[in-house]
């Protein structure tokens, strides 16, 4: 049986929808990625409204691959972990500035 890590680090069997490749490689990708990177995404992006969906995206991308130079290729469980980084960042800027701002 295959096991696979999940976006939420935990292993699952089978945890893709098709079979794998003579390599291990899924053939198809986990539909249930879809809602954990969403929403992982609009909390992020509810934290940081003035950026625009692009640059979210590339700046997560670039925090889990720093020499990325093109998001166009980037697996769903890496942006999830720049996303992941980049919102524990926003919350340890927020708890290190002044509230009498």
């Amino acid at each position: 049986m295959a096991y696979i890590e999940a976006l939420d680090g935990r292993v699952r069997p089978e945890a893709v929808t098709g079979p794998l490749t003579p390599t291990g490689m899924p053939t198809m990708r986990d539909p249930a990625r879809i809602d954990e990177v969403l929403k992982l995404l609009r909390e992020v992006w509810t934290l940081e409204p003035d950026l625009r969906l692009g640059q979210l995206i590339y700046n997560a991308a670039r925090i889990s691959e720093p020499g990325l130079s093109d998001v166009f290729s980037i697996e769903d469980s890496s942006l999830y972990k720049g996303l992941a980084r980049y919102l524990e960042q926003i919350q340890v800027d927020r708890s290190l500035k002044p509230t009498n701002e």
